[in-house]
């Protein structure tokens, strides 16, 4: 089975892979074997020729903008956004963590989120 990969591999530049193919053990090169099989290594030419060979172009963009920065303090008008910001979070949170039952749930899990991203009470959405 190794020959085959061997002339597959020499093929595209590749055999480097096999240098120590014979001092490995029937298991290992049993394993071997099985991954170099889950390879295409026809599509595998074309991205050493794209992406290692020749990096492939990337457009930049004519106009790049800063970011709109917010202060860790929201201002009077941003009082709002930073409670609909942590409300999101925690939305995202609970949603993400739905299907682990590792994760803590409820109130546990949003006092494990306050203490490490501490959150003002000033804007907070419930108490803590």
């Amino acid at each position: 089975m190794a020959s085959q990969f061997a002339k597959q591999l020499a093929s595209i530049d590749q055999s480097d892979v096999l240098r120590f193919y014979d001092s490995l053990s029937a298991a290992e090169k049993q394993k071997l074997d099985q991954q170099l099989a889950g390879l295409d290594l026809g599509a595998m030419q074309q991205l050493i020729e794209t992406q290692v060979r020749t990096k492939a172009a990337i457009p930049i963009p004519k106009d790049i903008q800063p970011v709109k920065a917010y202060p860790n303090t929201p201002g009077p008008d941003q009082k709002k956004l930073y409670v609909d910001a942590e409300a999101r979070g925690l939305e995202l949170l609970k949603a993400s963590s739905a299907s682990d039952d590792r994760e803590p749930s409820g109130s546990s899990r949003r006092r494990a989120v306050r203490r490490n991203f501490p959150f003002p009470a000033a804007y907070s959405t419930e108490s803590q």
